[in-house]
């Protein structure tokens, strides 16, 4: 019983983790589709400006 409550929480540990790095991934992607989606808005801009 006792074995079975550890597997358990062992598994909650390791999708936990999974998921908190699908997170990470997600927030670095998108981070760096803003920056470059921001640079090419301020470049175009100094172009229209310009």
């Amino acid at each position: 019983m006792v074995c079975w409550t550890i597997n358990l929480l062992w598994l909650s540990l390791n999708s936990s983790a999974q998921i908190v790095n699908y997170f990470f991934i997600l927030f670095n992607w998108s981070r760096l589709i803003f920056n470059r989606v921001t640079a090419l808005v301020v470049f175009n801009l100094e172009l229209v400006f310009v």
